[in-house]
């Protein structure tokens, strides 16, 4: 068995993130979506202290991924980990990052315990299309489709303006 990491400074910042910790494993990934910060108030960790607890935590917490009855025992003897942050300053875009991101990564191999919403959260354009472009790759491997740019005119500028019904897995690159 190799192990192999590598991060990025940002990881390190106290700024709340909405982030990804995937495990993927031959043809299967199972995915968790958190938020750094804390119900209690007690903080925000920096992405990759949430990592770290995330990594080493046991028991009957909403944030332990080992329990879950979709994760194989020996998972890690045969799997790559991957853990992507998104800074979203505001605490309520934060939520709804969360909210939209568990919306948008349902599946089968969800290691969140909450269920995810089951339509789509509102959320504000700049947001969503923050969050697409960050996770992209990975709602596209767990079959969600692509999100959908589009730009809208806003005085003389163009805004990207993303829709986010859901698209078919095949989307053709242009």
């Amino acid at each position: 068995m190799n192990i192999r990491a590598e991060f990025t400074a940002g990881g390190l910042s106290k700024s709340p993130c909405v982030y990804l910790l995937s495990i993927r494993a031959a043809k299967e990934t199972w995915r968790y979506v958190g938020r750094t910060g804390t119900s209690n108030k007690t903080g925000t960790s920096s992405p990759y202290q949430r990592l770290a607890k995330h990594l080493a935590k046991v028991g009957k917490t909403q944030s332990c991924i080992w329990d879950s009855d979709c994760l194989p025992q020996d998972i890690l003897d045969r799997a790559a980990i991957c853990f992507v942050a998104l800074p979203v300053a505001l605490e309520e875009e934060l939520k709804l990052a969360e909210r939209w991101l568990r919306w948008r990564l349902r599946g089968e191999h969800c290691l969140n315990k909450e269920p995810a919403a089951k339509s789509e959260p509102e959320i504000p354009a700049p947001l969503h299309a923050r969050l697409c472009s960050t996770y992209e790759k990975e709602i596209v491997a767990a079959g969600h489709g692509r999100c959908a740019l589009f730009f809208r005119r806003w005085g003389d500028s163009l805004l990207p303006s993303f829709v986010g019904a859901q698209f078919p897995a095949a989307v053709p690159d242009h």
